[in-house]
């Protein structure tokens, strides 16, 4: 059955080549007689046989176009296992830019001379509402489809929260909530700038590529103190005081330091 609306579809398309020539030839050959026989000038002979050659056009090509359509839909749904009308539609809804190719196409043929303007603008309308239409029900059916989606995702991970692995950082750097201050560079800190300094340093003289440090403040230690975490897990603590100085007593020393300044 299939092979032959294939065999078809190849002599309705030859019979549309040729029914375009003899138009092409109707079209001159009434020019002609026109001007030759009858005595009409170019620009009448022009308007009385374009619009007759157009509707002798129309008439033979509109049965073989049907024809066309109606044997691409019986060839291509052999897949589908609704009917025909519900394929059709739902074929037009799902693609409205091809509904807007069809509204603009009646519009131009709504402006060549001697066609009826009224009934091709009026389907050029009707058309383009159409797809209107049906590019709103495609929209609302992504955005549905969407939503779908992301309650589906929000309720896997509600039933099973273990499947979040969060990662700890290769390195990391905490400090106290009075050693924020050493990290803002609006308030002078200039403590990224030598970390920054530092791992380019270690990657120059040593070929050792220091990952980079994630910095974070933290309730869980003093306020004073700051400990460094490799992949989470804790391998130095230390204390800083800013605004102090350390003073180490090499030896020699002769003169105490105020109580207020020692720690």
């Amino acid at each position: 059955f299939y092979g032959a609306m294939d065999g078809a579809t190849k002599f309705i398309r030859g019979d549309a080549i040729a029914g375009f020539l003899i138009t092409a030839i109707n079209l001159i050959g009434g020019i002609a007689v026109g001007i030759l026989q009858h005595g009409l000038s170019f620009s009448q002979a022009l308007k009385t046989y374009t619009v007759l050659t157009v509707g002798d056009g129309l008439v033979s090509q509109i049965p073989s176009l049907i024809t066309s359509v109606a044997a691409g839909f019986m060839v291509t749904r052999s897949a589908s296992q609704s009917d025909l009308g519900t394929e059709i539609a739902t074929q037009l809804s799902s693609y409205p830019k091809a509904l807007v190719l069809v509204a603009f196409i009646l519009f131009i043929i709504a402006l060549v001379p001697g066609m009826p303007k009224i009934p091709f603008i009026t389907l050029a309308l009707i058309v383009a509402t159409i797809a209107y239409l049906s590019y709103m029900t495609v929209e609302k059916k992504e955005k549905e489809v969407k939503e779908k989606e992301i309650k589906k995702a929000m309720t896997q991970v509600k039933k099973s929260p273990e499947t979040i692995i969060v990662q700890p950082d290769p390195l990391a750097l905490e400090i106290g909530t009075y050693l924020i201050h050493l990290v803002d560079e609006k308030a002078g800190g200039e403590l990224l700038n030598r970390i920054k300094n530092l791992r380019y340093k270690i990657a120059k003289e040593l070929g050792l590529i220091i990952p980079l440090v994630h910095i974070r403040d933290s309730f869980e230690i003093d306020k004073n103190e700051y400990r460094i975490l490799i992949k989470g897990v804790e391998v130095a603590r230390y204390r800083v005081y800013p605004g102090k100085y350390l003073a180490i007593n090499l030896g020699g020393v002769k003169d105490r330091l105020d109580k207020s300044n020692i720690f």
